[in-house]
């Protein structure tokens, strides 16, 4: 499952990206550190018993699935608030995804805001920063090249 994982800035719209400015990307000792480990899931094999089995090896005993969208969800909008409020499990946590993409945020050592995005695939695109290393990506500046600006 690719994995992306950055540090967040200033939080207005929870929904939007939120990267610091410049973009701090978490790297997998920030999220070692942390007690966050990555690991992916043939789903075209028995999945459920790599589930079971991580549920066994970190001694839990409750799951539930959930299916967060418009469709699946009566008041999407109202239930999916309760999403942006930071909150604590006194118990340990696997967050796994079947389908689509998932966002979750978690505390760095510092205290820092860290947004980890989950993808069953990888991505097809990925957003940089309009800020200075934004400017410097080999894409945006072909195209700057391409429409006659040169920086």
């Amino acid at each position: 499952m690719p994995v992306g994982a950055y540090f967040m800035g200033t939080v207005g719209d929870p929904r939007d990206d939120c990267r610091m400015v410049p973009n701090r990307e978490a790297t997998s000792e920030d999220l070692a550190n942390i007690g966050v480990e990555v690991s992916k899931i043939d789903m075209t094999s028995d999945w459920e018993k790599h589930v079971d089995n991580l549920m066994t090896v970190y001694g839990m005993n409750y799951r539930d699935e959930v299916q967060i969208n418009r469709a699946s969800m009566p008041d999407f909008d109202e239930r999916s608030k309760k999403f942006y409020e930071e909150h604590l499990h006194r118990d340990p946590e696997v967050r796994f995804i079947k389908s689509g993409t998932g966002f979750f945020d978690v505390r760095s050592i510092e205290e820092n805001l860290v947004t980890v995005r989950m993808f069953q695939s990888a991505p097809k695109w990925i957003s940089y920063a309009r800020c200075k290393d934004g400017d410097e990506v080999e894409e945006r500046s072909r195209y700057l090249k391409q429409i006659g600006i040169e920086h």
